[in-house]
């Protein structure tokens, strides 16, 4: 009798380690992929406002977009550009503001490296 109770708590112990490490795996995985995810979203802003910037700048423009234009053309939610914005440093944000002074939208535009 007591060797099958030893066998079940063998089993147990085996099968709370393989739960464990496939719990831990998936954790794992998870994050790589949301990182990777994040940095092809980054990479994608910055590539875009870099063309903008440059086609901008022959007009005498100065390539700066909304969050709601770069919805439209880049497929990112404003949520997802506002986090890229304070994480890359080539992406800058400006506040465009009205008479009283106050803020009333945000334009994200490529900032070369120094």
């Amino acid at each position: 009798m007591s060797g099958d109770l030893h066998w079940w708590a063998d089993l147990t112990a085996i099968a709370t380690f393989v739960v464990t490490l496939v719990t831990a795996l998936v954790g794992i995985y998870g994050y790589i992929h949301y990182r990777l995810g994040f940095h092809e979203k980054s990479r994608r802003l910055e590539h875009y406002l870099k063309k903008e910037k440059e086609e901008d700048a022959k007009k005498g423009h100065k390539g700066q977009r909304t969050a709601l234009h770069i919805t439209e053309h880049v497929g990112l939610t404003e949520n997802e550009i506002i986090q890229i914005s304070f994480r890359n440093p080539r992406i800058e944000r400006l506040g465009k503001t009205n008479d009283a002074g106050f803020t009333v939208s945000l334009l994200f535009a490529y900032k070369p490296p120094n």
